[in-house]
């Protein structure tokens, strides 16, 4: 154990080589110019004094580490090795954020001590250990402990990295930030878009539905887009069906023309709204309603229960699945229960 406080007398020697061997840049630490802010070698280890005797003060099983003196060591090790890394790439090396993302600090009586910071900090406002002078929407490139963003921002990790605030909420038709573009948008081909699509949103991606007025158009050779609504009696050819609700698009006509309701027949066109094609007769039927028995022909969006055999309403968030199915939005979890639907994202 007697090694252990000449490791941390070497590790500092060293560290401090690094901090001071750079002439005029190590003494201007207040200018935005130095290769560390936020605080002094001194104070860095008067940091890992404190984590480590955090750690030591709890009641825990296994500490990590032989005892405070150790421990302090090998934390002060390895933030020479990550010091040193930042400093040969010309960054500036960030004390204040090194203890903000030091996990010894955050985690209490429960510490992992072999999980340091990764160099991001989740909380707001957000800190980097390693930085540049990327301004917002800047291309940027991640590095070993940040990135060449300017601090208090982040790098994407999209293929073309640009710098973003990761505490300001993202918006329409901007860059998608690696958390993801958040409630109501998704992202799509780099950019956030409206889950109610607009006039020429792409609509042929996970849960975006086309806003009032609009239909998705499949017609296109590209990806589908938001398109009007044709009227009724309007001409469909080649329009990908966008005709309105209870209407489609027969030849040889081509024009938007109403679905067989109940009592017509259903032989060419399937049947309104609250009505189902019968298989046997090819005339449209009353659709059963919730708690009706059913055979798979209950209206959307209720089900087919087949444990009784009934219609019912998709479950919500919360509530059990019913074969399997949730409603629109959710997702059919491990555990048999509808949770939201997580956010994808395509083509980033």
């Amino acid at each position: 154990m007697a090694t252990r406080p000449l490791a941390r007398a070497a590790a500092l020697s060293l560290l401090l080589g690094l901090a001071c061997g750079r002439g005029d840049e190590g003494e201007s630490a207040t200018t935005g110019t130095s290769t560390s802010t936020g605080g002094d070698i001194g104070a860095a280890t008067d940091m890992f004094d404190r984590a480590c005797h955090e750690i030591f003060s709890c009641w825990c099983v296994d500490y990590g580490y032989a005892d405070e003196a150790s421990c302090a060591a090998e934390l002060l090790e390895r933030a020479m090795s990550d010091h040193a890394q930042v400093v040969s790439a010309d960054q500036v090396f960030d004390w204040g954020c090194y203890e903000r993302t030091l996990e010894v600090n955050r985690l209490g009586c429960d510490p992992d001590p072999n999980i340091l910071g990764s160099g991001f900090f989740m909380e707001c406002p957000s800190c980097q250990i390693s930085f540049g002078d990327g301004q917002l929407g800047e291309p940027c490139q991640g590095t070993f402990s940040g990135s060449t963003c300017a601090q208090g921002l982040r790098c994407s990790h999209h293929e073309a990295g640009f710098c973003y605030d990761p505490c300001a909420p993202p918006q329409v038709d901007q860059p998608c930030p690696d958390p993801g573009c958040g409630e109501g948008m998704v992202c799509f081909d780099g950019a956030c878009r409206p889950l109610i699509g607009r006039l020429g949103d792409y609509c042929a991606y996970f849960g975006v539905t086309c806003g009032p007025g609009l239909i998705c158009d499949w017609s296109g050779d590209e990806d589908s887009t938001c398109a009007p609504v044709l009227a009724p009696g309007e001409s469909c050819l080649g329009t990908g069906d966008r005709c309105p609700e209870d209407y489609h698009c027969p030849g040889p006509a081509y024009v938007c023309a109403l679905r067989p309701d109940i009592g017509e027949p259903c032989v060419s066109a399937p049947c309104r709204s609250g009505a189902y094609c019968d298989t046997v007769t090819q005339v449209c039927q009353r659709a059963p309603g919730i708690g009706e028995p059913c055979d798979d022909n209950c209206p959307y969006p209720t089900i087919c229960a087949s444990l009784l055999s009934v219609c019912a309403a998709p479950p919500e968030a919360g509530e059990p699945c019913v074969d399997g199915k949730c409603a629109s939005g959710k997702r059919c979890a491990p555990g048999g229960i509808c949770q939201p639907e997580p956010a994808v994202c395509h083509n980033p």
